[in-house]
């Protein structure tokens, strides 16, 4: 046994009575579960590890000064052997948690770990068991306990790999149990098993307590450095290897305060552990921990049902908890009452943790062949070392293509084929005028007569909306300060009255001139209306997330009653008329004085932005290190962009709070947070303004004048751009994060970018280190002017960039491939660029009307935001035969489509089609309005 000449209990006795209050059995658990929940909701999850390794270094400390204060030490039985068997299943724990990855796919396992302890007491291992009288009446309390915990736990999906290391990380925390209870219950020469007093048991706790903290600093430590980015950007291996994952949020000074804050609450939670062992059982510690998960789960509840549900299996576990340590049997140092004790089996415990441990190492090297089940595996698209057959790029574009041909042949011939496939759409009617629409796009040759899906999905919440309410909220926004007044909401207004249109509002008159000439050939089909245009570049409605689902549920109601068929399956009957306004909403919209919507500029918006994406996604995580969902969108290695319309929805991609400039400090900014129909020339994808076709294309804002252009084979075989530093107002360095600073910075730099290569052309591609100097001759991208921003940011990035002088538009024509990218919301040249004989790159996160018409790798390329991917697409396109010839192929089939489909008359079919359904939805018997082709 330990001998000690020093007291433990000394340090503490002058204030005896409170420290016993405060170690007194009840408390104890109450203690531990509240520390747990601090830690596990202000710590940082990129850094567990880490604090981990500083936590126990910690403990190693109390415990080594402690024993040198003692005199003399004597280590007896040597509980070496016990620590390490310790140590290493706290750190398999600690690991398997760790390598799920930085969300919580695993906390779901935790409700079992009461249960598997009980089990491996029973079953497998023995040992001293203080509380079989209490638990033995009450195994169906235990299994409600445990079905219910994981009930308020359980994700909607988990990944099968996240699933096993769920349970391996279950089995090490039970065995963890199972441990500490041995080390701090002794047998009595009578078989019985002692319960420890307060000195004895720091007497048993400090060397085995030194030798664990040693082990667990040393282990932690280590692997915080392989896992963890303890020097800013670092590679780790997150998902047990099957992808590489990177962490650009380096630790800061006050993360680092916490850190060490959240060290030392859990320095102060290991610490009781042993009293709350030695007053009870393991059992209770458990409890105590699921308390702490369960805790955890209530103050991120989403239904009532789930809080209450947490809230009755957390009471249950605290009563629990109290009864355990209040029902000793009288069990102390000095008595021998008690349960039994049983040799606990040290060997049946190694061969568990070496099964776990091999089959954690199994996955660890094999995981990467695991299929994925859910939507959201976080993990950003950077370079991995897997050899691929076929070259990224060429399956994209032939996929691509394949779905480009099946679009064109699927498209209706007629007038009834269109409406039958507009029923199969949609379920009901095409709105009234729908054949004066299609007789309208046959005249000028708009091939695509079906591919209007973004449009109904964009007014879908509108049907969950009264018409009189719509018609109302546009007439008071419009209202607000009058045509002239200093104060507005910035709209150009459209008054559509009786077959004609009379602008008024704000903005350019250009603006105001194009927007009645997109609708001049159609406006007298059209039903009297209050239109609103957007001046801003930047969007102006986001609703929340709980409102949209209502209004979204709301539709469906409306649409069902809008059905085209009847339950006979005859189609139902409908008027071909739009319902004539009354004479107060015939009139002009009256002044009105409040405004729903909120002005800052040069501020952050990312708060408002993402008040619309569900609750389940990335974006909305409570963890701010939560990565973006990459899977739906990018072709790992280098993340090509495999999906555009996933790629630009902002609530997969926290990131893009520190990456796109509109994000961090937009030039302008007036939102509202109530479903108002605002028209909007582009947006986010969390936004709900009504998409139209730009005014500035109508008008020819940039043009492409086709006598200046160069045939293919006389271009500059590099990517050129040109262009300012717009996009969002840079202060106080934010021009870092803002997009086209970061992708200029990317192509006049190069650092450490990744390429594929293979030795031979039948050989298999493998990611490979770029040579920068090997490459830089292909790139030509430059700003021309350094705007919005503070003199300071101005003047850094003027010193950082490589300028060049203001250039004229048609210079572009000069070379192969043209850069495209947003500034402060949609890029103006992008159907000059497509007219013209070069090819367009494309970096897009704003949305257009015609993102369904032109399609990506068949009319453009499409570049990723992370830029990750742009100098192997440029690589492939300039050196490989098949990507040369496959680059001309889109150059040429974007100026085709474009001169088809990106003209003034196609813009027009589209923004006529658009108001039909715009009216209809606003109108008082729009479930009783629609067209119906009489076939015969």
């Amino acid at each position: 046994m330990s001998s000690f000449s020093y007291d433990f209990a000394q340090p503490f006795s002058a204030k005896s009575t409170s420290l016993h209050s405060l170690l007194s059995p009840p408390a104890v658990p109450v203690i531990i579960a509240a520390l747990a929940f601090v830690s596990a909701t202000w710590g940082n999850p990129l850094y567990t590890l880490s604090a981990s390794a500083l936590s126990w270094g910690i403990i190693f400390g109390i415990c080594a000064r402690l024993i040198r204060r003692s005199g003399r030490f004597s280590l007896g039985d040597k509980p070496t052997g016990r620590a390490a068997l310790l140590a290493a299943c706290i750190l398999g724990s600690a690991l398997c948690d760790r390598v799920v990855g930085l969300n919580t796919s695993s906390v779901w396992a935790k409700a079992f770990v009461p249960l598997v302890y009980v089990c491996l007491r029973f079953q497998a291992v023995g040992g001293p068991w203080r509380a079989e009288w209490t638990i033995a009446n009450r195994q169906w309390a235990l299994a409600f306990v445990t079905t219910m915990a994981f009930f308020i736990t359980a994700p909607k999906t988990v990944d099968k790999a996240s699933m096993v290391l769920g349970f391996c990380g279950t089995a090490f925390s039970a065995l963890t149990y199972v441990l500490l209870e041995d080390t701090f219950w002794v047998p009595s020469e009578n078989a019985g098993a002692l319960q420890p007093g307060l000195d004895s048991l720091w007497a048993t706790w400090l060397p085995v307590g030194k030798a664990v903290s040693l082990y667990l600093a040393i282990g932690f430590g280590v692997t915080a450095a392989l896992f963890e980015n303890l020097g800013g950007e670092f590679f780790y291996f997150q998902r047990i290897g099957w992808e590489s994952a990177i962490l650009r949020s380096s630790w800061t000074w006050s993360g680092l305060f916490y850190g060490i804050l959240m060290a030392g609450i859990s320095s102060a939670k290991w610490m009781l552990i042993p009293v709350l062992v030695s007053q009870s059982t393991a059992l209770t510690l458990g409890f105590a921990d699921l308390s702490t998960v369960v805790l955890v789960s209530l103050t991120v509840s989403e239904s009532v049902l789930s809080f209450f549900a947490g809230f009755l299996v957390l009471a249950i576990l605290m009563w629990w908890g109290k009864s355990l340590t209040q029902n000793t049997g009288g069990v102390t140092a000095s008595g021998s009452s008690g349960p039994q004790h049983v040799p606990i089996r040290r060997t049946r415990i190694l061969a568990m943790m070496g099964m776990l441990f091999s089959f954690f190492g199994l996955f660890f090297l094999f995981g990467r062949n695991m299929g994925r089940v859910g939507s959201h595996v976080p993990l950003d698209p950077i370079p991995t070392l897997g050899k691929i057959r076929e070259h990224p790029i060429s399956r994209l574009i032939g996929e691509a293509n394949r779905k480009y041909d099946s679009i064109l042949q699927g498209q209706s011939k007629d007038l009834a084929s269109a409406v039958s496939e507009y029923r199969r759409r949609y379920g009901i009617h095409p709105p009234p005028n729908f054949d004066r629409w299609y007789e309208f796009a046959k005249a000028r040759n708009v091939v695509i007569i079906d591919e209007y899906d973004m449009i109904f999905d964009m007014l879908r919440p509108l049907w969950g909306q009264p018409p009189a309410e719509i018609r109302k909220r546009i007439r008071e926004t419009m209202g607000f300060g009058g045509d002239h007044m200093v104060h507005s909401n910035n709209l150009v207004h459209a008054y559509i009255r009786a077959g004609k249109v009379e602008m008024g509002g704000q903005g350019e008159d250009w603006q105001k001139e194009a927007t009645a000439g997109m609708m001049k050939d159609f406006v007298h089909l059209l039903p009297d209306m209050d239109l609103g245009f957007n001046i801003h570049d930047e969007p102006r409605v986001v609703v929340g997330h709980d409102m949209l689902n209502q209004y979204l549920q709301k539709a469906e109601e409306a649409l069902a009653n809008a059905t085209a068929e009847d339950r006979d399956g005859s189609l139902r009957a409908v008027s071909n008329t739009f319902t004539t306004l009354s004479a107060d909403d015939a009139a002009l919209p009256p002044a009105y004085p409040f405004t729903s919507f909120n002005v800052f500029a040069h501020q952050s918006t990312w708060t408002h932005a993402i008040v619309s994406c569900p609750p389940t996604s990335p974006v909305r995580s409570i963890e701010p290190s939560i990565t973006d969902d990459n899977t739906t969108y990018a072709e790992l290695p280098l993340g090509f962009i495999k999906n555009h319309t996933a790629s630009s929805d902002i609530c997969l991609q926290p990131s893009l709070q520190h990456r796109l400039g509109f994000f961090d400090r937009p030039n302008a900014f007036s939102v509202t947070l109530q479903q108002t129909p605002i028209f909007s020339q582009s947006k986010i994808s969390s936004f709900g303004d009504i998409l139209y076709p730009s005014p500035w294309y109508w008008a020819g804002k940039v043009s492409y004048d086709a006598k200046l252009d160069r045939p293919w084979e006389k271009k500059e075989t590099k990517l050129y751009w040109r262009g300012s530093s717009t996009g969002g107002f840079s202060r106080n360095g934010g021009w870092r994060n803002q997009h086209r600073q970061r992708i200029i910075s990317i192509v006049e730099k190069l650092d450490n970018d990744m390429i594929l290569q293979r030795s031979t052309p039948d050989a298999e591609w493998e990611t490979s280190k770029a040579n920068p100097a090997a490459f830089l001759d292909l790139f030509d991208s430059h700003f021309t002017g350094i705007g919005q921003c503070d003199q300071e940011d101005c003047e850094q990035q003027r010193a950082y960039f490589s300028l060049r002088p203001p250039s004229n538009q048609q210079d572009a024509w000069n070379y192969k491939y043209l850069l495209d990218i947003d500034g402060n919301a949609f890029s103006g040249r992008y159907h000059a660029f497509l007219r013209s004989n070069s090819a367009v790159f494309k970096i897009a996160v704003f949305r257009e009307w015609h993102d369904e018409w032109i399609v990506p790798w068949v009319h453009y390329v499409p570049l990723s935001l992370e830029g990750s991917d742009i100098l192997e697409t440029i690589r492939f396109f300039t050196f490989e035969q098949e990507g040369q010839e496959m680059v001309k192929r889109i150059a040429d089939e974007g100026k085709r489509w474009a001169e088809r489909m990106l003209t003034n008359e196609a813009l027009e079919v589209w923004f006529f089609r658009l108001l039909l359904e715009y009216g209809r939805v606003i109108d008082d018997n729009r479930e009783k309005i629609g067209y119906i082709h009489d076939t015969g």
